[in-house]
């Protein structure tokens, strides 16, 4: 009788045993999935800080577009001006001409 108790309990340390291992190796995955999730968690916090200078990027392309836009809009006015006083030159220099002869 207590040689088969001392087998269940030699038994019951093997499983016990057996059981901190897997635990054991189940704290590692785990350590190890916390590396990877602190790693990408990294990256990620690297591209936010990529799509921010990129966000700022766009914006001052933005603010130079607009500039242009200014730009494109006051040569259009000094055009349409010029237009119109060469026009009003040209006109005046043919009705000139036209009264000398």
């Amino acid at each position: 009788m207590n040689f088969a108790r001392l087998l269940v309990s030699f038994a019951l340390l093997l499983v016990n045993f057996a059981l901190l291992l897997v635990s054991f190796a189940l704290l590692l995955v785990n350590f190890a999935l916390l590396l990877v999730s602190f790693a990408l968690l990294l990256v990620s916090f690297a591209l936010l800080l990529e799509s921010l200078r990129c966000l700022l990027v766009s914006f001052a392309l933005l603010l130079v577009n607009f500039v242009i836009l200014l730009v494109n809009f006051a040569l259009l006015l000094v055009n349409s001006y010029c237009t119109l006083s060469l026009a009003l030159f040209t006109r005046e220099l043919l009705q000139s001409r036209k009264k000398r002869t």
